[in-house]
């Protein structure tokens, strides 16, 4: 019954973010990328602290595990996972999770071209969303009526455009693909950006 219940209420978030992708162009693979956002709210605080999404290629979301004991029990759990991920993402985002227990770990700081630092917690925190951001919250949440599931929601939704804003303000480059702030150096982001052949 509860696994009914939140198939149900996520299904209605998945309604209004596609929604907001489409109106703000974020799909393919920007839509993916949000896999790395949402994996904790999604898996629960018990698996997000035993794993660490790494990217998205093909369809497949690359995930470490602390260990291959984890990696082996979220074999298990794959499909129920992928099914939770779908309900946010949309249908066809994703087509198959990899656990790598190899385990990880966390860097301090993130150093980006051009002498670049990705923003932390810290930086992200003293951040102020604007009116019209607050009106855009509202807009991507109209549809989700759960009180819990939409603070949940918002949370993740704020902290993406407090990061946004963030790197506006320090002079980012837009991508002129997406029109998204990155690190550069390249006039695109790593996103939007061809990929060469033989890349890893």
């Amino acid at each position: 019954m509860m696994r009914k219940r939140k198939t149900r209420q996520l299904s209605t978030v998945d309604g209004a973010l596609q929604s907001a992708f489409t109106r703000l162009g974020l799909s393919g693979k920007l839509a993916q990328q949000r896999a790395l956002v949402i994996w904790p709210e999604v898996v629960g605080p018990q698996i997000a602290a035993a794993t660490r999404p790494l990217h998205v290629r093909d369809g497949i979301l690359f995930v470490a595990t602390k260990s291959s004991t984890w990696a082996h029990e979220l074999i298990f759990r794959k499909a129920a996972i992928l099914a939770g991920l779908e309900q946010v993402l949309g249908k066809g985002v994703l087509n198959d999770i990899r656990f790598l227990g190899r385990g990880y770990r966390d860097p301090e700081v993130a150093s980006a071209p051009e002498g670049r630092v990705e923003p932390g917690p810290q930086e992200w925190g003293e951040v102020s969303l604007t009116a019209d951001d607050q009106a855009l919250l509202e807009e991507r949440l109209q549809e989700v009526h759960d009180a819990e599931l939409r603070a949940r929601l918002e949370r993740v939704m704020a902290h993406d455009l407090r990061a946004r804003r963030w790197k506006e303000a320090h002079g980012w480059p837009r991508c002129p693909q997406c029109g998204l702030p990155h690190a550069g150096p390249a006039a695109e982001c790593h996103l939007c950006r061809p990929r060469w052949t033989g890349r890893p």
